[in-house]
């Protein structure tokens, strides 16, 4: 039997799965297709993931023989993938886990615009490195590949937001306060180093016009004086800048990674009386591969 996905009952006659205790047929090893350390299996013994880990659970690939063993004698009712591709998983439930509808995570390792058959259904996400030292698989600031996201109200990266940036030594991070209404996602690539003076406001269109900064890597809660004065932005060097409509981060946000010179064609230019005012009131500045 291949697998591909998460499964429920091992042993299903809706589905015509005749496997795991109760069944005719019992698991006695598994053949991985993946890429050594792409995956874990786990074996539970009831249906659902339920009543805890079966004996012999879980079972990894490292390296060499793709083939591994199980002990069929034991109970087994359901399985599940747990993967180790690098990215952001997005879960339909609370803590990381599949639903009956959504069993599996999306995966995510570049931006979307819309999350096709997900949509407002992530509830929980958690982030895996990619490219990390195999000789110190704790210490994830040796991995090359880390990635971070921000989690889209609506469709097109618009719409309220949340930066998920955890490691994943953190494991399961809640959608909060955007469970269950998350549309599109922005990944990125987190870096030391962001070879650039920073990020840069102006009052006028085509950078003219007083205006602050350069800013490097952290937040401001409130650009005082030049709240709602933005309408360019100038950004020199690796950087990622999630602009807010409100004080500490609030309301409406963009994400920016490279310069503009009217932000009145984006939705932080389009506040106010009949949406001709400029809306930057707070930030947050992120260096980026």
């Amino acid at each position: 039997m291949k697998i591909i996905q998460n499964v429920l009952k091992l042993k299903d006659e809706e589905t015509g799965l005749d496997w795991g205790t109760g069944g005719t047929y019992q698991i006695e090893s598994i053949k991985f297709l993946s890429e050594p350390g792409d995956l874990t299996v786990k074996i539970y013994k009831g249906e659902e993931w339920k009543y805890g880990e079966s004996d012999g659970s879980p079972i990894d690939y490292p390296g060499g023989d793709p083939c591994q063993p199980f002990a069929g004698t034991v109970e087994h009712r359901s399985l599940k993938l747990d993967w180790h591709i690098p990215g952001a998983y997005l879960f339909a439930d609370s803590s990381c886990q599949g639903t009956t509808e959504f069993p599996d995570p999306m995966i995510f390792q570049s931006s979307s615009a819309a999350l096709s058959g997900f949509d407002n259904k992530a509830h929980s996400m958690k982030i895996m490195y990619g490219d990390c030292d195999p000789e110190h698989p704790g210490d994830f600031s040796l991995c090359k590949d880390q990635y971070a996201a921000v989690l889209h109200e609506h469709q097109n990266m618009m719409g309220d937001c949340k930066i998920c940036e955890d490691t994943p030594a953190d494991g399961c991070q809640s959608a909060d306060p955007l469970s269950g209404q998350v549309s599109s996602i922005t990944i990125y690539l987190k870096s030391e180093d962001s070879a650039g003076p920073g990020v840069k406001f102006y009052e006028d269109k085509n950078y003219e016009g007083d205006s602050i900064g350069y800013y490097g890597v952290g937040d401001e809660p409130n650009v005082g004086d030049f709240n709602d004065k933005a309408t360019a932005v100038e950004i020199d060097g690796n950087y990622l800048a999630v602009l807010f409509e409100d004080n500490n981060y609030g309301g409406k946000c963009e994400v920016f990674t490279h310069s503009d010179p009217n932000l009145r064609d984006n939705s932080l230019g389009q506040c106010g009386f009949l949406g001709r005012g400029d809306c930057l009131t707070s930030f947050k500045i992120r260096a980026k591969k």
